[in-house]
């Protein structure tokens, strides 16, 4: 039963993502080095892949050692969790740690959980430094799209379900159902939020939401503390975030230096569009956020205030049959397939001079759980390859239910009628509002004399007058002015027989006008 418990915990917390494995189970004890040689990790589009709770304990050890004890803070290196991950409430030791400003060991890289979540979280015991939290210290490093399910944290000074002390890093997109217990600065996902040293960057946190139980164990100190519903304490700008979860002082009353989403709010920071649940925090608290009734934060215009405009929207509806959050607003993590285009034109060509020169357009998508198609219209064809391997559809396969920016080459097939011809690409997946991309292409039946030369092309094969690339009527003269054969109607290529070796003069006529050339037959 505790499997099952475990497994059914992970639903409540984010819209479910079917690409999600069964989570992968920690023994506690294994670690699991990755690379980031041959390029991985330096892009989104290219990162560090954690696929299992031992790689995730590395990427803890690692950026422990610091970069003088032969670790690393991975600046500007991405990682994405591609699993859930139990932990298995075994100790687990918090990826980053801060002391002071000259003793610390802050991760600096970007890490997006991509809407897993990490469940039976244990931290009980003295670590290095004094954060705790999933990562313990973050410095200008970005955490995004991840949920801490269950589990609990009774150590530290700053704690924080997902990150306990934020050095202008940012925080996006994640939730905390933990029960934390901190005794200074503890906040549902981050606990202390500042500019790191000799940053101007104010920390960011938006679009999270926290549901566990939080307790401040403050003793009899009253000062130096900050106990918040969503952030700890915040010289930081946060955003549409919102706590519903239950916050006590164990000790003596910090008074303002609580509140439903911040203990605390320094000079120049701010508490934007955030709301808390009415009587979640006791009396006397600081005023920052607004609190609200339950039932009006199960409404779905609640939803729309939350969202704050965001296109597109971050936050959805719980379900109302099956609640998967307590009828609170779940953030959205449903199939997404993005276009970089939603037009093509002047897909021309003319007649006989086909396909149209190429013109191309990216597709890239995420949290899917099929492939993405892309169908290209009757008189169109597509290719992943610039120059060949064209044909009607193709078939883009995610990785971990993330599709990479690819490029598709699009051009309006040979061999057309004149005509014009506006169709569309249809680009789908399952789950997925399916992307249009609207096509425009001319073929022309006519030759603009203005590139007389670099369309029309007339050669002699004996006694064979030989013209290409034209549409339009065509008569033969001698240099009498005689015409030695009748106009005839050219539809592109056309091979004229003439009885005698000369000069003649070739007289080509469409709506662009007449033009004449002189061509010697010997």
């Amino acid at each position: 039963m505790k499997r099952v418990t475990t497994i059914l915990s992970i639903l409540l917390f984010f819209v479910s993502t079917t690409f999600a494995d069964i989570p992968d189970v920690w023994d506690g004890t294994t670690i699991t080095a990755f690379s980031i040689d041959g390029g991985s990790g330096s892009s989104a589009d290219n990162p560090v892949l954690i696929q299992s709770a031992a790689q995730l304990a590395y990427l803890a050890q690692q950026t422990n050692k610091g970069t003088a004890g032969g670790g690393s803070d991975y600046t500007g290196v991405y990682f994405r969790l591609t699993n859930d991950i139990d932990l298995n409430n075994k100790e687990w030791t918090p990826i980053g740690w801060h002391n002071t400003n000259s003793n610390n060991a802050h991760f600096k890289g970007v890490f997006d959980g991509y809407g897993h979540v990490i469940s039976n979280l244990k931290i009980s015991t003295a670590k290095s430094g004094t954060t705790a939290g999933v990562f313990g210290a973050i410095n200008s490093g970005y955490v995004k799209n991840l949920a801490i399910g269950s589990g609990s944290i009774t150590w530290g000074g700053s704690v924080g379900g997902v990150v306990g002390g934020n050095f202008s890093g940012t925080i996006s997109g994640c939730s905390n159902a933990a029960y934390i217990k901190g005794t200074a600065y503890v906040g549902g996902v981050t606990g202390y939020n500042v500019k790191a040293s000799g940053s101007t960057v104010f920390p960011v946190v938006i679009n999270c939401y926290n549901r566990g139980a939080l307790e401040l164990n403050n003793g009899t100190a009253t000062t130096n503390r900050g106990f918040g519903g969503v952030v700890g304490y915040a010289t930081a700008i946060v955003s549409n975030v919102y706590n519903y979860g239950t916050m006590t002082v164990l000790g003596s009353d910090v008074v303002a230096l609580k509140g439903g989403i911040t203990g605390f709010l320094g000079t120049g920071a701010s508490v934007n569009n955030s709301y808390y649940k009415t009587g979640t925090v006791a009396s006397g608290a600081n005023v920052y956020g607004t609190a609200t009734e339950e039932a009006n934060m199960k409404l779905v215009t609640f939803v729309t205030t939350i969202n704050n405009s965001q296109i597109p929207a971050v936050w959805v509806e719980d379900d109302a049959v099956t609640p998967v959050n307590n009828g609170y607003p779940v953030l959205s993590f449903a199939p997404v397939v993005s276009v970089s285009a939603t037009s093509l034109t002047n897909l021309d060509y003319n007649v006989g001079l086909g396909p149209s020169a190429e013109q191309s357009f990216t597709v890239s998508g995420g949290y899917l759980t099929s492939d993405v198609i892309v169908n290209a219209p009757t008189n169109y064809e597509i290719s992943s390859t610039s120059g060949a391997g064209f044909t009607s559809a193709i078939t883009l396969s995610p990785v971990h239910g993330y599709l990479s920016s690819s490029t598709i080459y699009v051009r309006l097939k040979t061999g057309l009628l004149a005509n014009t011809y506006n169709e569309n690409i249809l680009v789908s997946s399952t789950g997925v509002t399916s992307a249009n991309i609207t096509l425009s292409g001319t073929v022309d039946n006519t030759t603009d004399f203005q590139d007389i030369n670099n369309k029309i092309k007339i050669s002699v094969d004996g006694l064979n007058i030989n013209i290409s690339g034209f549409f339009g009527y065509v008569g033969i003269f001698n240099v009498s002015g005689s015409q030695v054969q009748p106009n005839q109607l050219v539809l592109s290529n056309v091979s004229i027989a003439i009885q005698n070796r000369g000069i003649y003069l070739i007289k080509m006529t469409n709506k662009e006008g007449v033009q004449i050339k002189k061509i010697s037959v010997n």
